[in-house]
């Protein structure tokens, strides 16, 4: 209890104040004492819930009662005069302290270097046996004590299971075949439109012929739109890709269990992710399971249709069981699949369908895996029973098993093979698993009481493994940090029509969640940022559902910042988006970015037995919005980071606007092609000098309009890198002799294996110097498998490494790749 004692020297009289004050606040940590206590002196920032003011008056009594009643009505107004100040006075100190705090998170100064070594959080120890202890009260999903944050402040606890938004949607195992129907029709809302033959041609009709609505990359005109039969190598229907920009990203979440007679396509912006230890734990056993084929057979080189533009969509933790004997996912970038069991055949192609690559991540395939037309594809830590036939041009291995294609660095037709059997470090992706409730019953008996069963959240970050732990998938669940979700924050997109609004809201959710020492996972959604959210606590994760989308802050800061010192952060499963700057943006100290990892004036090598983690990590400039910019896309100055598929994209298309035609309708009538001083973009990856020891499997930078990457780093390593050069460069582009892949000047040792430049310039007619560029006679620098493509229209690349290898000549055929000859460049 608070006693506020007032001496009035005229009256002789001593007054004590007891008032009762509602503050909106934390409750109380005090479970020894029957009523909560405040200290008026006290700098912490989680006050209770009431503040008490103890308000009795002693007062001698008077011969006149009118003279008492006088003097007692003085005092009671000077007391409440006294305590309406001190109300606004302790207002206003809240007021400013939470204004303080804000300004101080939202300040990114990277001269602040305090060793955060010391700062771990008690929640995000490496330790197998990290169990959460805290008694919980399991039908309100609220534990009964507090936990303790890096300071050392009470932070309350998070619910568990949390409240799911309308992006995530939970699916429980069917009982029978109409339950199966059920899911079936529920999914399909997120897969891509659908196209019959006729209203493909009732559209044709109506539009006289040209069909621009459900059009995409018109290659060659459809001798057959005005006929009313179907012809008899078309299919039935089509997927289209008009969701290609869609704001909307989804997760479905699939409950450990089997899932028969549930087929579906898995469209844009949506995650298929299972719930269980193992992949196994969730199996689908329909006829086709998830998949995705190519889309808009009826206008894009019919009857075949594209997967150029399959981006943005994956699949995770589950097991594919198909009757059909095979699983189809016919993607390019930002597509992964990853910790899937499939028990059959892994069809990575759709009949005469162009498809620009992809990876697969740990994982299991039974049967044999088919690139068909693939480009180009990452396999890292796949068990190949039956191997790997076909493909384009390009296909990198890493601590696979099983039936693995020999290297092959000089094929006479056909891709180049590059094997690596292990590396010195593995991490795998952190991901979200189910435990039914202990308080639950475990008896069911159809869908619905299934998903009234009360269940927890877990996040299992898998550790860093090395040496022959290197190899193969990895689904034991023995070298994981199990993490209750009380302990970690499920974010949710604000729901403000203002975007500065929201971009305040949602900054200043997240980055409190960060400051208290929890994990952060993302749900579906937009999330524009007013500040970037720092990360400054060892083993902290970032995890993006759905493709959660965060978009940079306009003044130039980062989506994501990540302290120096600070080892064992994991990023992953998250979109970063450039936006529309202010005038003026950035201080000039640095580059603007989307995602910065440690500070260029701090010598930061990282921590070899615990590095930090960018898995998944999909950035872009450009695609909604065409007046956005940045300098760099990801800009690393700590070392010991492990890559693991970075997709890193400068629009070389964006939206269009209402009635906004076409600017190169040839090309496509869905979508303009961007053109010089639209989403600007200098660099894709800047790897800095302190940056060292930074391994990436699967890189692909894309449309910059200088370097592609630039890597200033001594001991990096990339195993599968594919760059297109810009589409809109001109002759400058020539002159300054920007190239796809630049190893700085000072580097020593840097290994780089299936690399691949491409040219495309639709402009000018530009012609660059070469397409990968080293410091030469420097006997460290280990390159293999590099080769140029001329995919179509003018310029060309010169030459592949340093000037050497050949450039494209008159009779070399767009799409034909060019190498050296016995890997000699």
């Amino acid at each position: 209890m608070q006693v506020l004692v007032i001496n009035d020297s005229q009256q002789t009289t001593t007054t004590t104040v007891l008032v009762p004050l509602e503050i909106t606040s934390r409750r109380s940590f005090n479970s020894n004492s029957s009523t909560d206590s405040v200290d008026l002196n006290s700098s912490s920032p989680f006050p209770p819930k009431r503040l008490f003011f103890d308000i009795s008056n002693r007062v001698s009594r008077s011969s006149s009662s009118c003279i008492r009643k006088k003097k007692k009505s003085r005092r009671i107004k000077r007391v409440l005069a006294i305590v309406i100040a001190i109300i606004i006075l302790l207002s206003l100190a809240l007021i400013t302290r939470r204004i303080f705090n804000s300004s101080q998170s939202a300040s990114f100064d990277w001269s602040d270097t305090q060793d955060s070594n010391n700062m771990t959080p008690s929640t995000n120890n490496n330790n197998n046996n990290n169990k959460d202890t805290t008694p919980c009260n399991y039908k309100t999903g609220e534990c009964d004590k507090p936990y303790k944050d890096p300071n050392n402040h009470h932070i309350l606890n998070e619910p568990n299971p949390p409240q799911l938004p309308s992006s995530m949607i939970l699916f429980h195992p069917p009982t029978c075949y109409a339950e199966s129907l059920d899911i079936m029709n529920k999914v399909k809302e997120y897969s891509d439109p659908i196209v019959t033959w006729d209203d493909h041609v009732a559209n044709t009709n109506t539009n006289n012929g040209n069909n621009d609505t459900n059009s995409n990359n018109i290659n060659q005109p459809n001798n057959n739109k005005d006929k009313e039969e179907r012809p008899e190598n078309y299919p039935k229907y089509t997927y289209t890709a008009t969701k290609h920009f869609t704001t909307q990203r989804t997760a479905l979440l699939f409950a450990p269990g089997s899932y028969p007679n549930v087929d579906f396509e898995v469209g844009y912006y949506t995650s298929v992710l299972g719930l269980g230890k193992q992949p196994t734990d969730t199996q689908f056993t329909g006829n086709k399971g998830p998949y995705v084929e190519a889309t808009d057979k009826y206008t894009n080189r019919p009857p075949f249709g594209s997967g150029l533009d399959t981006f943005w969509r994956s699949i995770e933790n589950i097991s594919h069981n198909a009757k059909s004997g095979s699983m189809s996912w016919v993607v390019s970038q930002a597509a992964p699949i990853r910790r899937v069991h499939v028990m059959g055949d892994l069809n990575l192609f759709d009949s005469g369908a162009y498809v620009s690559g992809g990876h697969s991540a740990n994982m299991i395939v039974d049967g044999q895996v088919n690139f068909g037309g693939q480009q180009q594809w990452t396999m890292r830590n796949v068990e190949l029973k039956d191997g790997a036939v076909n493909g384009g041009w390009s296909f990198v291995y890493v601590g696979c098993t099983g039936n693995v294609p020999n290297e092959d660095d000089n094929p006479t037709s056909g891709p180049s093979v590059s094997v690596e059997e292990r590396l010195h470090v593995r991490i795998e992706k952190p991901y979200i698993t189910m435990k039914k409730d202990d308080h639950s019953s475990t008896t069911t008996t159809t869908m619905e009481e299934e998903s009234k069963v009360s269940y927890q959240l877990e996040l299992r970050v898998p550790l860093p493994t090395f040496g022959n732990e290197t190899i193969g998938p990895q689904f034991d669940n023995t070298n994981e940090d199990v993490r209750d979700f009380h302990h970690v924050k499920l974010g949710v997109p604000s729901s403000s029509n203002s975007t500065k609004d929201a971009a305040l809201e949602n900054y200043s959710v997240l980055q409190q969640a960060l400051d208290e020492g929890k994990d952060l996972v993302l749900s579906p959604g937009i999330y524009p940022l007013s500040a970037s959210l720092v990360v400054k606590y060892p083993n902290q994760v970032i995890l993006g559902l759905g493709y959660a989308t965060l978009v940079a802050p306009t003044n130039g800061s980062p989506c994501i910042a990540v302290k120096s010192k600070v080892p064992g952060v994991r990023i992953a499963g998250i979109m970063l988006e450039a936006s529309v700057q202010d005038l003026g943006a950035g201080d000039g100290r640095r580059m603007r970015s989307l995602l910065e990892w440690g500070s260029p004036t701090i010598n930061d090598p990282g921590d070899e037995e615990n590095p930090g983690l960018l898995s998944d990590v999909f950035a872009r400039v450009g695609g909604n919005y065409r007046n956005v910019s940045t300098d760099v896309m990801v800009l690393l100055h700590s070392g010991n980071i492990y890559g693991d598929n970075l997709w890193l994209w400068r629009a070389d298309h964006v939206q269009l606007h209402p009635n906004e035609a076409p600017n190169f309708p040839n090309i496509s009538p869905r979508y303009r092609q961007t053109v010089q001083g639209e989403c600007v973009v200098k660099n894709g990856l800047v790897v800095g000098e302190h940056a060292t020891n930074v391994t990436i499997v699967g890189l692909a930078v894309e449309h910059t309009t200088e370097h592609q990457t630039v890597w200033n780093g001594d001991n990096g390593q990339v195993y599968f890198y594919q760059s297109e050069l810009p589409y809109d460069a001109d002759e400058s582009y020539e002159t300054n002799k920007f190239v796809g892949y630049q190893v700085g000047s000072n580097v020593k040792n840097h290994k780089a294996k299936g690399i691949g430049i491409y040219s495309n310039f639709r402009d000018y007619n530009v012609s660059t110097w070469t397409a990968v560029e080293h410091p030469p006679n420097e006997e460290g620098i280990e390159m293999s498998n590099v080769f140029t493509v001329k995919l179509d229209n003018m310029g060309q690349i010169n030459s592949i490494v340093n000037g050497r290898g050949p450039g494209p000549t008159n009779d070399t055929k767009y799409g034909t790749p060019l190498r050296c000859p016995d890997n000699t460049c």
